[in-house]
């Protein structure tokens, strides 16, 4: 696999879509000046709130998920400010609350898991690239392999630390972590990952809708990456979105059987829009039950939400089903 990295996906996407890689290099000497300091402040501490990370296909509805959850809970999560201290997490969310003031519900716009506000919820992800070895392909594709030498005691206490300045909890998107699930439980006691599932046909068009709005050329790989990447990134575009599908779904399904079942919450797409009310009291009564700890609903969620369908685009759903069955 060589130096395949991540950041080749991105000098590939088009305007508007990719990161400006002189900008990442001065917020990451930034962090990194930072980051020496802040691991020296860090306390050992209790573990005494929950850690709730939320993972799923892409576009399964995972940035949804995650809002829904720091919407309907008093419960700290990453900003867009914050964001930019992904080595030195703690010096971003006090920076924000001197600066933006204590955080309020976030609201539930986003453009492919980007939002725009600063206090807007942010996936944080260059905070689990770093901690989980995620930088290139080869990584990801060894995941099993270096999880031993991945820092999960500097992990814990870099979260535990992020608790003592949210005061609170912790919700975050964490697909990288999806592919360590079983260790996150076993590290963190009071954790939880909650596995927000779609129609998985609908998944294949919206990621296929996907490459074509960040790429002139849609075989170029778009989002999460299954160990059999290596074996499916030469297909069309159209057999990898299938087999990316297939192959991520059976990932999950084999780390959720590893791990502590009870402390995996599955929650549908539609149900979540639908009844969004009734998603978030199953989550906080899983936790109660498990870990005893009563957090506190915010008020005000929304009813109901649009639910995204793409029942009229036929033609493409067959087209889907049949490829999957080629990888099942």
């Amino acid at each position: 696999m060589g130096k395949e990295s991540l950041q080749d996906f991105n000098r590939k996407r088009r305007e508007g879509y990719y990161k400006d890689e002189t900008e990442e290099g001065f917020l990451k000497q930034i962090n990194t000046l930072l980051q020496a300091d802040e691991k020296e402040r860090y306390k050992e501490l209790p573990e005494e709130h929950p850690t709730i990370f939320v993972f799923g296909l892409p576009r399964s509805g995972t940035t949804f998920m995650a809002q829904l959850i720091a919407h309907s809970f008093e419960i700290g999560f990453i900003n867009n400010f914050m964001a930019r201290f992904w080595l030195a997490p703690v010096t971003g969310i006090k920076l924000s609350k001197i600066i933006l003031g204590n955080q309020s519900a976030p609201n539930f716009e986003s453009n492919y898991a980007t939002t725009t506000r600063l206090d807007d919820l942010h996936e944080f992800g260059y905070f689990w690239r770093y901690w989980l070895k995620k930088d290139g392909i080869k990584e990801i594709l060894q995941s099993k392999e270096m999880e031993k030498t991945i820092d999960w005691k500097g992990l814990k206490k870099a979260v535990l630390n992020i608790h003592q300045a949210f005061g609170n909890g912790w919700i975050c998107k964490n697909i990288f972590g999806a592919y360590h699930i079983k260790k996150h439980l076993e590290l963190l006691k009071k954790s939880f990952f909650v596995y927000i599932e779609r129609d998985p046909l609908d998944v294949a068009i919206s990621i296929m809708d996907a490459r074509k709005k960040f790429y002139e050329d849609p075989s170029i790989w778009w989002s999460t990456i299954p160990y059999e990447y290596p074996e499916i990134k030469s297909l069309s575009a159209e057999e990898q979105v299938a087999a990316q599908v297939v192959f991520l779904r059976k990932l999950y399904e084999q780390e959720i059987k590893e791990a502590d079942a009870d402390r995996i919450i599955r929650v549908h797409y539609k149900n979540a829009t639908a009844t969004p009310n009734e998603s978030a009291d199953l989550i906080h009564d899983r936790i109660k039950k498990i870990s005893g700890i009563d957090m506190t609903k915010r008020p005000g969620i929304p009813q109901k939400f649009p639910v995204r369908s793409y029942d009229d685009r036929i033609e493409e759903k067959e087209m889907f089903a049949k490829l999957m069955k080629k990888f099942q």
